[in-house]
């Protein structure tokens, strides 16, 4: 009898079946710093928490950033969680390149489990 369901469950996994969930897991919180040089340095920023949410709520991950560099003086922006936004995107925008200020934004919307990890 224990060989029957093993084959079962092989025969599952060669079929590609795999148990579906209705829970969206997602990274949550948020970020500000103020420092020198962020457009030219990596700024590491850890989320220990996530949140879960129904899939059929219609409800996404999000994750949004903003950088204000000015000469050597720098602010960033972030927020991580569960938004209601209707489709993915992801939108990258310069709004002044430099030299001297420096101003972007990062916008992602996504509906996989913990896809928000920039």
């Amino acid at each position: 009898m224990g060989a029957c369901r093993i084959q079962y469950v092989l025969l599952l996994s060669l079929l590609g079946f795999c148990p579906c969930s209705d829970t969206l897991n997602c990274q949550e919180g948020s970020v500000m710093k103020f420092g020198q040089n962020f457009s030219r340095t990596s700024i590491e920023w850890i989320v220990n928490q996530t949140v879960g949410s129904e899939k059929n709520k219609g409800e996404m991950c999000q994750e949004i950033f903003l950088l204000i560099d000015v000469g050597e003086k720098s602010l960033i922006l972030g927020t991580k969680g569960i938004t209601t936004v209707p489709g993915k995107r992801k939108k990258t925008d310069v709004f002044s390149p430099g030299p001297g200020i420096v101003s972007a934004s990062y916008v992602h919307f996504c509906d996989t489990d913990l896809c928000n990890n920039a």
